[in-house]
């Protein structure tokens, strides 16, 4: 015997996803505005010296634009149940997201070239560069993590209304943590 579908159940299930997606989102928006809080004041200290934004986080800002557009694309595809254009902007969006990781390794070797390591008592500026986005990066692999998830559910159900409603909620995240990059580029220019 076929059961039937509880339409209500899952329309309360979506919103409940949305508003968990929302209220981390605010948790990690208050975590970023203690750490930038913390910069301000900190840059007012006698240990505090001026350190160059290294160049890969600048590249990033870039990269988290282009990232963020393929996974609304991504998204948009599962919504319109066309499941090739959905894995093509799915790849791509992985591509983006390995290129992300790999640039802030770069800015992080480009940092120790010009000796400003993570553990530094002439300089906090350093440390903040490090710690803030390094738990930025660490919001991005979760992000990671969300992506593949997605891919297997897609691999073993297709396009689903639950797969559509978790390919917005990732969107949704990747954009959220792009928008948090670019502030905290333009923060650390505008603060340095």
């Amino acid at each position: 015997m076929i059961e039937p579908v509880d339409h209500k159940s899952n329309h309360s299930k979506m919103n409940t996803l949305k508003l968990l997606l929302w209220l981390a989102c605010g948790s990690i928006t208050m975590t970023f505005a203690a750490f930038s809080s913390a910069y301000i004041v900190q840059k007012s200290s006698a240990v505090w010296q001026v350190v160059e934004i290294p160049y890969g986080f600048i590249i990033n800002m870039v990269t988290v634009i282009v990232l963020s557009f393929t996974m609304h694309m991504a998204f948009k595809s599962m919504k319109s149940k066309k499941g090739g254009q959905f894995m093509l902007f799915l790849k791509l969006s992985f591509l983006l997201m390995f290129s992300f990781i790999a640039l802030q390794f770069y800015a992080y070797n480009e940092l120790l070239s010009n000796n400003i390591a993570l553990f530094n008592m002439h300089s906090q500026a350093g440390p903040f560069l490090y710690v803030i986005s390094g738990v930025h990066a660490a919001h991005v692999l979760l992000g990671l993590g969300f992506m593949i998830a997605l891919y297997f559910l897609y691999k073993r159900q297709g396009v689903t209304e639950m797969n559509a409603l978790r390919s917005e909620l990732c969107a949704t995240y990747l954009h959220f943590m792009g928008g948090v990059w670019i502030f905290l580029c333009l923060f650390f220019v505008i603060n340095h």
